[in-house]
């Protein structure tokens, strides 16, 4: 038979748009994973009768972006397509949901598969099942009721604040459809969630479904993994008929974010940039406790990012003092507050005049002036009545000092500072905890 070069010329077409044509990628090396199934009637008091299955999946980031998709085969169920929701890509991590609807599936759905994260690759390691088999199974009611398994709100990574040797209760939460339904909770065998042992000191109370967790053992720099069945049934004694599996990782921190100064402009007008990052669990948020003279920029961010963000203040009225206090908060819930004072002081005809600012509290004990050209001569600090002088200031000097010495711990202190120099000069002045020097 003889092929004709039209027909040639749109084969070759064909297979080059079928080539182009993007498929799901498979993904690995789990953080997490959960599967939770609702029984769905396509129509009322009619079969058949389908099974919903919601699935999500934390996995290795290989450069996914948000609206990327990837596969993940469940037993009995096939493919599931699932959509990138979240991307971690400073901690290595994306999270993909999906949901298929099948009918009349098994009694027992999950997945098989290798591997959990080892740190091989240069991302996290666990300091337990690292490199080994991830598992999944979640318990199906088949009687074609209305009803769903039990519903677990937990995150892929629950951080907590403290380290070894520490006591951490953790709640479980934990929905049901009915209120004749019960839940109950337990830690998967080692069998159920791929083999390796549970956390060191790991508890879960079956009723409340509160982890209880005294580690004693581990790199704290390294990630646990753990397993929670939460099964759902009529009756205490009645057996299980539905459970959603969640295999989720722990990990500790202990340090506060970090908030300082990172840079003044004096302007006109005054710009002040202070440095915000967290380098374990991520900063979770930063809030504006105070916004005097000031308006405030901040960033936006993916909670969790443990990239450095720089929140701006910029003074309104340049003569008056200006003061930013910010609250910046963990995923572990660790907590800094940081509330630099930011001033200008000028001096004016006559008689050198003071100013005063109360509330200051121990941790800024920094006085650090931007002197302006023309600048000040000299600038008098007065920390709870005790004088301390900056002479001899040049035009466009910065100088810092520290007046810890002045202050008393856990109470907050008053400052007054006097400028002194020719009429008409002035300097930016700003109180801090010295912490971006």
């Amino acid at each position: 038979m003889r092929i004709s070069r039209r027909a040639t010329v749109f084969s070759l077409l064909l297979l080059a748009v079928l080539l182009t044509i993007t498929t799901p990628a498979a993904a690995s090396h789990y953080r997490y994973a959960t599967i939770r199934w609702c029984w769905a009637p396509i129509y009322p008091d009619y079969y058949p009768i389908y099974q919903s299955y919601d699935f999500s999946a934390a996995y290795r980031w290989e450069g996914q972006a948000v609206g990327d998709t990837v596969t993940e085969t469940l037993d009995g169920l096939g493919p599931v397509v699932l959509t990138v929701s979240e991307v971690h890509a400073s901690q290595g991590w994306f999270l993909a949901k999906g949901r298929i609807d099948h009918q009349m599936g098994a009694d027992l759905v999950g997945f098989d598969s290798c591997c959990r994260i080892d740190g091989t690759d240069g991302g996290d390691d666990l300091n337990n099942r690292s490199n080994g088999d991830f598992r999944v199974r979640a318990v199906v009611y088949t009687n074609g009721e209305e009803i769903c398994s039990p519903l677990v709100g937990l995150p892929p990574i629950v951080w907590l604040s403290g380290g070894l040797g520490d006591t951490f209760v953790i709640p479980i939460p934990v929905s049901i459809v009915y209120s004749d339904m019960i839940a109950f909770c337990r830690l998967a065998s080692e069998a159920e969630a791929g083999g390796g042992p549970n956390p060191d000191g790991l508890s879960v109370d079956s009723e409340s479904c509160v982890l209880t967790w005294n580690p004693t053992t581990g790199d704290p720099a390294k990630f646990w993994t753990a397993q929670v069945q939460v099964e759902s049934a009529w009756l205490p004694d009645t057996g299980v008929f539905a459970s959603t599996p969640v295999d989720f990782l722990l990990g500790l921190d202990a340090a506060r974010p970090a908030c300082r100064v990172r840079s003044v402009d004096p302007g006109p007008p005054t710009r002040l940039g202070i440095f915000v990052q967290d380098a374990r669990s991520g900063v979770a948020g930063i809030q504006v406790l105070e916004s005097a003279n000031a308006t405030v920029a901040i960033p936006s961010f993916q909670p969790g990012t443990n990239e450095p963000l720089i929140v701006t203040g910029t003074k309104i009225n340049q003569a008056l003092s200006s003061r930013v206090r910010l609250r910046v908060t963990d995923l572990a819930g660790n907590v800094t507050d940081c509330d630099p004072v930011l001033t200008q002081e000028v001096r004016e005809t006559g008689k050198p005049e003071s100013s005063t600012y109360a509330g200051i509290p121990p941790e800024e004990h920094v006085v650090t002036v931007y002197n302006g050209d023309p600048g000040l001569r000299m600038l008098q600090v007065d920390v709870n009545g005790r004088k301390f002088n900056l002479t001899g200031l040049r035009p466009g000097e910065e100088r810092t000092l520290d007046v810890a010495s002045a202050m008393k711990p856990g109470m907050d202190s008053t400052f007054t500072l006097t400028a002194h120099g020719k009429p008409g000069g002035s300097a930016a002045v700003m109180i801090w905890d010295g912490n971006g020097m």
